[in-house]
């Protein structure tokens, strides 16, 4: 029964985030315990995604555009053995609506990474990330229902939208 309400509730939200389609790869994104967990010493990644390619738009340009690039790195390897503790960067973009919304987001990111085997097959491994995020609608780019009179738009005339004074809204995010 529990399955069944969650099911039927999770059909009913809805929302707009950044969506790639390589994820998996981008490890830093969606969990920050994930920072050095890789072979080797330092990872670099990039990724782009240009998403609704059915509406007019281009690859730079388009209509929504999500971006990101982390950087990730093991620290102190010669003193801790199996174990690693890493330290990684995080940088995040998205655009929607021809950059009508656009997100931006930066975030620093510690983890470390306990052998539970001495065989180094089974690990434990935690993190924490902090960082900030910029969010801005540009209100220039919409029209409102009282600028529009006899069918046409007449941008002189104020949207009396209070929420839209085109600063960017900053706020701290942190996660574990």
């Amino acid at each position: 029964m529990r399955l069944f309400l969650l099911l039927l509730i999770s059909s009913k939200l809805g929302a707009q985030d950044v969506h790639y389609s390589q994820i998996a790869n981008f490890g830093l994104f969606f969990n920050p315990a994930n920072t050095g967990n890789f072979n080797g010493t330092s990872r670099a990644v990039a990724i782009f995604r240009n998403q609704n390619i059915a509406i007019a738009n281009t690859p730079v340009t388009g209509v929504y555009n999500s971006y990101g690039a982390a950087f990730d790195t093991k620290i102190f390897q010669e003193n801790t053995g199996d174990n690693t503790w890493s330290v990684g960067v995080l940088f995040n973009g998205d655009h929607a609506g021809e950059g009508t919304l656009s997100t931006h987001d930066f975030s620093i990111a510690t983890s470390y990474k306990l052998a539970l085997d001495r065989y180094g097959s089974s690990f434990l491994s935690a993190g924490i990330q902090g960082g900030i995020t910029s969010k801005r609608l540009f209100s220039y780019d919409l029209i409102f229902g009282n600028q529009v009179s006899e069918f046409e738009f007449d941008p002189n005339v104020p949207s009396f939208e209070s929420y839209l004074d085109g600063r960017a809204q900053i706020q701290a995010n942190f996660n574990l």
